[in-house]
């Protein structure tokens, strides 16, 4: 089972029209991590759980109207013990990219659950860092 890693809120998305064509992901202090992640977005706050480690359940059915979709990324990279764990999505892997989506003038942000599909350990003082590429369209 999939389990939540962190929530993430992408802002200045009020009322645009836009594609997003690439997400990427950087771990600075856990190294050599060889996961595979997949992020979900909302346009409000999702409801489902949301607690690091708890087993996901997003997008509850209830909110078909605030799901936006889901990105998966490739397997990340374990290049070594003193290497970053990265992992890119981009129209040229698998992920379901590039993703259109719209956000009305009453959305403050676009919402992100991260879940990992394999079990590792995490440092606690982890810093996860997520890139956003998008292009407006309007």
């Amino acid at each position: 089972m999939s389990k939540v890693r962190l929530i993430i809120v992408f802002t200045g998305v009020v009322g645009i029209v836009a594609v997003i064509l690439g997400f990427f992901l950087f771990f600075n202090e856990t190294e050599n991590q060889a996961v595979r992640y997949e992020l979900l977005l909302f346009t409000t706050a999702p409801t489902g759980a949301l607690n690091d480690n708890a087993p996901n359940d997003n997008p509850l059915l209830g909110e078909i109207e605030e799901y936006r979709g889901r990105i998966s990324f490739p397997q990340s990279r374990a290049d070594g013990a003193t290497v970053a764990t990265t992992t890119l999505a981009s129209p040229s892997t698998t992920g379901g990219l590039p993703l259109f989506y719209k956000c009305s003038s009453s959305d403050v942000a676009l919402f992100g659950v991260l879940i990992t599909l394999d079990a590792y350990t995490q440092t606690a003082t982890d810093d996860i860092r997520i890139y956003l590429y998008i292009r407006h369209l309007d």
